[in-house]
């Protein structure tokens, strides 16, 4: 959920080494999709992301697109 993807945003914003994430089908929301535009917009690293099977929402969505735009 949200507190978890919170939690795994935070932890990852400072890392240089992964390039891979998926977090697929795992009952998050608008806020998680929030925190994983936040890891995002600083993480340079990350090239794939597995991210499906969520309910976002509209607002979590066009947070993910913006953060993925300036990537």
């Amino acid at each position: 959920g949200s507190v978890g993807i919170g939690h795994l945003a935070a932890a990852l914003q400072g890392n240089s080494t992964l390039t891979k994430l998926i977090i697929s089908h795992n009952d998050s929301d608008t806020a998680a999709g929030s925190h994983m535009a936040s890891l995002l917009r600083v993480n340079t690293t990350l090239t794939h992301l597995e991210a499906g099977g969520n309910s976002y929402g509209e607002t979590g969505i066009q947070e993910l697109a913006s953060a993925l735009a300036g990537n």
